[in-house]
């Protein structure tokens, strides 16, 4: 899983409630985003985008979607004004693929940080166990 935010929040344990621990507790490594190399990445229909760091995390979005077994886990702070415009662009991105926006701010607990992350480690199980086929979740057969 490939973790996505800002450095303060990826790299801080009290600020990310021990993020990279607690996915491995459920089997799942956290490979941060400043460990792949995305600088050759286009950021496609991005191309104006202000903030350096937004940069690197669109690029690092792209980069996740077109492996079919690599995900993302995208890292926020409740009320960043720069990442609510990053998140809207990271979903896009992502279009059908699963991926997690973890939101924190003070009041978020251990707890509940993991029920989501066991939750989604669910979804990528299932995901990884369906067809490629064309195939989805619903048994329909695509176009």
């Amino acid at each position: 899983m490939v973790v996505t935010g800002r450095p303060y929040n990826l790299y801080d344990e009290r600020l990310n409630l021990h993020l990279g621990r607690n996915l491995a507790k459920i089997g799942t490594a956290a490979v941060p985003m400043d460990f792949i190399d995305v600088s050759s990445v286009d950021l496609g229909d991005f191309p104006n985008m202000y903030w350096a760091l937004g940069a690197q995390i669109l690029r690092t979005a792209k980069f996740i979607r077109s492996r079919p077994n690599v995900f993302g886990l995208h890292l926020t702070n409740f009320s960043c004004g720069a990442d609510s415009f990053i998140e809207h662009f990271y979903r896009y991105i992502m279009q059908e693929k699963p991926c997690l926006i973890l939101e924190l701010d003070e009041h978020s607990a251990m707890a509940g940080v993991m029920t989501r992350l066991e939750a989604f480690r669910n979804v990528l199980d299932h995901t990884m166990r369906r067809p490629e086929s064309g195939v989805r979740a619903s048994g329909r057969v695509s176009d």
